[in-house]
């Protein structure tokens, strides 16, 4: 686990494989406000037999933008 949470700190957002329910993918990122704190997150979830792990990694610059908006 601590092995993970270092490539997301580094990577700068989380994915869900299905670990809480198999059949749902995600991707999920921190939003943070002026003074640089975490207050806030954003996801896209997905089916996985409608959207694999791969395409929802897409909306990550997406997701991006939006949280700093």
């Amino acid at each position: 686990m601590e092995r993970q949470l270092g490539q997301i700190r580094e990577r700068g957002w989380a994915e869900d494989d299905g670990e809480h329910e198999d059949y749902l993918n995600g991707v999920a990122l921190p939003v943070f406000d002026a003074r640089g704190r975490v207050t806030h997150g954003i996801s896209v979830t997905a089916l996985r037999a409608v959207v694999p792990r791969a395409e929802l990694r897409e909306h990550i610059d997406r997701c991006r933008a939006a949280a700093h908006t």
